[in-house]
């Protein structure tokens, strides 16, 4: 049995080769073994040996004629597999509780599910409690912070439809300014320049949010992140509080399921489209 308030015994040698694997992911290039031993603080001789170990085995190559050791075809295999295999609502879900936690608002946590932004995780506040924040729910493209974040970075064939429908409902003509194909590009064109989006009760009477996107390791969008709260007491400047939260979260989650850099997609309607 092993003693209490002791670690498992793990293989030490598989954790101290391993600094060499991390230098090489770290690394933004090739690197020589000098280098490789330099960084990781390993004799050149025994990096040497850890490094054919896992050239052998595919976690390591050598770039012929530079020599240098790059990542090897097993260790990309590995990057895609944990990648392909990382979901959204998994990873995000305590970073949504956290800021909720921490803002005291209401947060919801939406990915784009049968043609419509669908609610995936929502944690309440006391001070905002609606039936209208279920898991489930499906939100409007136009009249939601969330949708029109979804409507701005999802490409333009998966949204035209549903925005051209949108832009002819009552609920809309009622309740936004929008009226032309021209003004929701504005918008959207707006919403990709700040990165992120804020609805001032278009959707429910009473309820304003501000949302962000999360993106993925291919740089397409993966979530819409929203905080929620009452008009009177939540703030929807671009600047303010709740906008920064919850950029600052959606860009952890993003971080967390391997984005690193800008969207890539085409998105949403650009001049002439809807």
């Amino acid at each position: 049995m092993k003693a209490a308030g002791r670690s498992p015994q793990g293989i030490n040698s598989i954790e101290v080769g391993g600094s060499l694997l991390a230098a090489l992911v770290d690394s933004t290039g090739d690197m020589s073994l000098t280098e490789l031993a330099n960084v990781t603080k390993m004799p050149l001789s025994k990096a040497r040996r850890y490094l054919l170990s896992y050239t052998r085995i595919g976690l390591a190559e050598q770039v012929l004629p530079s020599r240098r050791y790059g990542l090897g075809p097993l260790a990309i295999r590995l990057g895609l597999a944990a990648l392909g295999r990382i979901d959204a609502v998994r990873v995000g879900s305590a970073a949504v509780t956290e800021l909720q936690r921490r803002t005291k608002n209401t947060v919801v946590l939406s990915v784009w599910r049968d043609g419509a932004p669908t609610m995936v995780q929502v944690e309440q506040s006391a001070e905002l409690f609606t039936v209208s924040l279920q898991v489930g729910t499906r939100l409007p493209l136009l009249r939601s912070a969330v949708g029109l974040v979804f409507s701005a970075f999802l490409p333009a064939a998966l949204v035209e439809r549903h925005i051209r429908q949108e832009l002819r409902s009552p609920e809309t003509l009622r309740l936004t300014r929008l009226r032309t194909r021209e003004d929701v590009r504005r918008l959207l064109d707006e919403v990709r320049r700040r990165g992120a989006a804020v609805a001032r009760g278009e959707l429910v009477p009473g309820l304003a949010a501000v949302s962000a996107p999360v993106f993925d390791f291919k740089g397409e969008i993966a979530a819409a992140l929203a905080l929620a709260g009452r008009p009177d007491l939540f703030d929807t400047r671009w600047d303010g509080p709740n906008a920064v939260a919850v950029k600052q979260t959606a860009a952890v989650i993003s971080s967390r399921l391997g984005y690193s850099g800008l969207p890539t997609t085409v998105r949403g309607p650009s001049r002439g489209g809807t």
